[in-house]
């Protein structure tokens, strides 16, 4: 039950555990700031707005080579198909036995019976992107709203202790989580960025187009587990496979990558 109503409330989740957990990361700066005779409203205000603009400039430099490299995509399918074709071939005569057996197995329909289809609601481009709008809104205001609070929304916290003894262990267990999870996260992120560079000189260093771009998508991909990196293993075979005629350079990068993601592991 408890599963289920988070999954049900993910939209209004989500932004409050993300903004917490950005507002551990950034407390330190507001405090730096503090210490500069800032208010810290201001000062919130000013990280947030950093944080924003820091997001900005990236996705400003990578949005233009995104944008040509999608629109020039579904063209460049039917050439990579091609290339392709030999391996397909062992897949698809698997793929044809296995759908052959299917059918075989499938009970006839009776006289009179209908088969049902029921069609689930599609969530349109419109509406994912309001939902995605709305969280990222209400992300930057629960930042803001915590790191203008400071100090008084731990008190808080510690006023929900019952002794002294209480109290101490909140503040110690607060102060040791934004601790742990800005160490975390500065290192995952010193991590990220050096396999995103070595990523983007591999493409550069081999002929590979958009070496920034593969290279910000490896640092930002690299932040899911597991699944971030074979995403990206997968853009780098796409890649070499349209930019390459021959088998080595086709898997030479997405090789290369599997090397580097396993040393950053």
């Amino acid at each position: 039950a408890l599963l289920a109503v988070v999954h049900v409330a993910r939209g209004l989740l989500l932004p409050i555990a993300i903004g917490t957990i950005l507002a551990l990361i950034l407390e330190p700066v507001v405090g730096g700031l503090r210490r500069l005779r800032i208010p810290r409203a201001i000062a919130a205000a000013l990280v947030v707005i950093g944080a924003i603009g820091a997001v900005s400039g990236l996705a400003t430099q990578v949005y233009e080579p995104a944008r040509q490299w999608m629109a020039t995509l579904p063209g460049t399918l039917p050439e990579a198909r091609r290339k392709l074709a030999t391996l397909r071939k062992p897949i698809d005569a698997v793929r044809d036995a296995a759908e052959t057996v299917s059918k075989a197995t499938e009970a006839p329909p009776r006289r009179g019976e209908r088969t049902v289809y029921v069609e689930r609601p599609q969530s349109t481009g419109l509406t994912a992107t309001q939902d995605a709008i709305v969280g990222v809104g209400a992300t930057i205001l629960i930042l803001y709203f915590l790191l203008a609070s400071g100090p008084f929304f731990r008190a808080k916290l510690c006023a929900l202790a019952r002794t002294p003894e209480g109290e101490r262990r909140v503040v110690l267990v607060c102060d040791a989580v934004r601790r742990d999870i800005s160490r975390f996260v500065a290192i995952s992120t010193m991590l990220n960025v050096g396999l995103g560079t070595a990523t983007g000189l591999l493409a550069f260093a081999i002929g590979l187009p958009n070496p920034i771009l593969l290279g910000t998508l490896a640092a930002l991909l690299n932040y899911i587990p597991y699944v971030g990196s074979a995403t990206m293993l997968g853009i780098l075979g796409l890649v070499s496979i349209l930019q390459f005629d021959t088998p080595g350079m086709m898997v030479l990068a997405p090789l290369v990558f599997l090397v580097f993601t396993t040393i950053e592991g």
